[in-house]
């Protein structure tokens, strides 16, 4: 008979392994990030790690997995506001904070090596899709009492995460900041426009929607 402790335990131990293996991928990269890395790292040994995880890429894949639900906790767990300002810029501070942070970073060389590799057994491919769901239900708690609520709301999201994967490719954290900050205001306005109308914006109507520079009686912008 197997006891409840028992079950605890191993549900422990297999997560304490899956936390390692993201910490190992956000320090050493994917290259590097050798069971004997994962199993020091989680204070446990390599036979451990190998029993929970006979292969290498199902363990990588459970660690992309747990990046992802990171994401769709943290948007799941932001205070519901009311007012569209604030709800678009509380959604893309978190959105670009992963987006620029170590776990994305390690999430996506996996993801590229996947692609490149053909992702033996499919499984970063898999875990990607059910994460994928899991952060448009966060994504749809989120719009629950706005016009884009549902699948509505869904083309926004995708828009917003490639605008903001682009960026933070080009991100540098300093030079091109004010750069940065631009197109961040201007994402954020295209945000609010869309929960106010209830459709995504294309860009002839975010240019048409945004209030012209006003003008000062001398003739300059203000």
């Amino acid at each position: 008979m197997i006891r409840s402790s028992d079950v605890e335990k191993e549900m422990k131990l297999d997560r304490q392994i899956i936390l390692a293996t993201v910490q190992v991928l956000k320090e050493k990269g994917l290259s590097r990030a050798s069971v004997r890395e994962i199993a020091k790292q989680a204070a446990v040994s390599v036979g451990a790690v190998q029993h929970y995880y006979p292969s290498k890429d199902q363990l990588v894949a459970e660690a992309v997995a747990e990046i992802y639900i990171r994401l769709s906790r943290e948007l799941g767990a932001m205070k519901r506001a009311s007012a569209p300002e604030d709800l678009a810029h509380d959604t893309l501070q978190v959105l670009w904070r992963f987006y620029t942070g170590p776990d994305y970073l390690a999430a996506s060389e996996v993801m590229m090596r996947a692609r490149l590799s053909g992702d033996p057994g499919h499984l970063v491919g898999a875990a990607r899709k059910a994460l994928g769901m899991e952060l448009f239900s966060a994504w749809d708690r989120a719009l629950a009492n706005t016009p884009l609520a549902g699948r509505r709301g869904h083309p926004l999201l995708m828009f917003i995460a490639a605008t903001l994967r682009g960026l933070s490719l080009v991100y540098d954290g300093h030079e091109n900041q004010p750069v940065i900050e631009k197109q961040l205001e201007l994402l954020e306005h295209i945000f609010v426009e869309s929960l106010r109308t209830g459709q995504v914006l294309g860009m002839r109507e975010v240019e048409e929607s945004i209030p012209p520079p006003s003008v000062s009686p001398e003739g300059g912008l203000k």
